[in-house]
This record gives C-alpha cells, sequence and structure tokens, in this order.
C-alpha cells in the first residue's frame, strides 16, 4: 500500500479526489464502469434508456477478450457504445413502424407546411442550417417518415458513415413541436472538443437522446463547428 501511495504522490491528490467526490455525491452524478466479456444486447438498450432519461448517469462498457498467442495470453479490453447496437434496434423498429426513408430533405420540407403555425419557422431554420451544412462539404441530408406518426426527422449525417451528430425533428403535426435530439456517443467519437460549447449553449448536458426546443443561432453555429471537427 506504501509503494502505491510513493507511485501515485505525483498524481494523486486525496484533498482533491474527496472534494470531488462529495461533489458528484451531492448532485447524484456518477460515472459507472462495467467490466465484462461480454456485453449482451438487453444490457446495451438498458444502458442507451438510462442515459437517455437522465443527463446525471454515465455508464462505461467494458468487453473483455482474451487471446492465446504463441502460448502468451493477451487481454484486449474493448469500450464499448450503445451508438450501434442503437442502429440496428432503430432500423428494426422503424422497418415494425413502416417507417419509410427519404434522400435528401425534400419530405422534410413539405412537412412544415403540416406543422402548427407557431413552430413553422423554427422548422424553416432547421432545415435552413441543415442544407447549410452539406453546401459546406460538412454533412449529407437524410429524411424518415414515421407512418400514421405525423413524425419527420432530418438527419444531417455525416459524410463517411449514417450517423449524425444531431437529428431534427417536426413531431405530431399540427399539435406537434419542433426540437433538436443530441447524440452523445457520436459527440465523444467524432467531436469531443465541441461537447462543453455545445452544453453551454444549450444549457444541458448532453446525454444520449437528450432534445431541446431552444435552438438559438450560436448552437446552431457551435453545432456547425462541430460537424466541421466531426469530419476533421
Amino acid at each position: 500500500m506504501e509503494a502505491v501511495r510513493s507511485a501515485q504522490e505525483d498524481v494523486f491528490d486525496a484533498d482533491e479526489f474527496t472534494a470531488a467526490l462529495d461533489e458528484h455525491l451531492s448532485e447524484g452524478r456518477f460515472r459507472l464502469v462495467f467490466v465484462l466479456d461480454s456485453v449482451p444486447p438487453e444490457l446495451m438498450t438498458l444502458v442507451a434508456y438510462l442515459e437517455h432519461v437522465t443527463d446525471k448517469l454515465v455508464i462505461d462498457l467494458v468487453a473483455v477478450n482474451s487471446f492465446d498467442l504463441g502460448g502468451t495470453s493477451v487481454v484486449l479490453p474493448q469500450r464499448v457504445t450503445p451508438e450501434r447496437h442503437e442502429v440496428t434496434v432503430e432500423k428494426a423498429r422503424r422497418k415494425e413502424s413502416g417507417t419509410v426513408y427519404h434522400e435528401g430533405s425534400e419530405r422534410f420540407e413539405a412537412s412544415i407546411s403540416e406543422a402548427a403555425p407557431d413552430h413553422r419557422e423554427a422548422l424553416r431554420r432547421l432545415l435552413r442550417w441543415a442544407c447549410d451544412l452539406e453546401r459546406r462539404g460538412l454533412a449529407r441530408r437524410s429524411t424518415t417518415e414515421g407512418v400514421g406518426r405525423n413524425r419527420f426527422v432530418l438527419r444531417p449525417l455525416l459524410r463517411d458513415e449514417d450517423r449524425s451528430l444531431v437529428d431534427l425533428y417536426n413531431e405530431g403535426g399540427t399539435a406537434g413541436r419542433a426540437y433538436v435530439l443530441f447524440w452523445r456517443s457520436v459527440f465523444e467519437r467524432r467531436a469531443p472538443d465541441s461537447i462543453d460549447r455545445v452544453e453551454s449553449l444549450s444549457g444541458m448536458r448532453l446525454g444520449q437522446g437528450n432534445w431541446t426546443q431552444n435552438f438559438s443561432d450560436d448552437l446552431l453555429q457551435a453545432l456547425t463547428e462541430a460537424y466541421a471537427e466531426a469530419v476533421g
């Protein structure tokens, strides 16, 4: 134990650790790390749900695989995010619910005339922002339409994968709402340096699937910069 203290004395500050622990306990903010032989889909779904409903819990799942290389045992840990599992689950859910996919943003644009009048200008702002992203070469537009649900989602997809930092929602028809939904796992992987600024301007911690209806020009500019970071 004394050897551990000696080795860590230059990097571990007991007072700082205690103060940080007290602060997190008082706020109810935790980071949980689970190390497993394998990560079942059910656990991935649970983690995605928990991070969706709270902004004070971060869960890391680490899958550990062991290999034998010429008689030497090698252990390889790998952090697993819900993001790939989300894609599989969401595609299956959309297929079951009859979701229709559209290239571009024309269907989203057409849906604005069906939205509640007091949300139309907000939806037009989001549409203009997504179109500007594509003009800059930072994203490509795709729209999903929830048949029978009056839900239209404009997705500014990254140029090199079918994932987006945010999704833009027109939901609920004449009684609906316009909002921006964030994907934290994509931010952490592709635009980590933009997280603090986006959180500051949105007034919330970016959780997996958190959303806001308050998207100022400054926030949209910060999201543009996040996409620029993502494409490097």
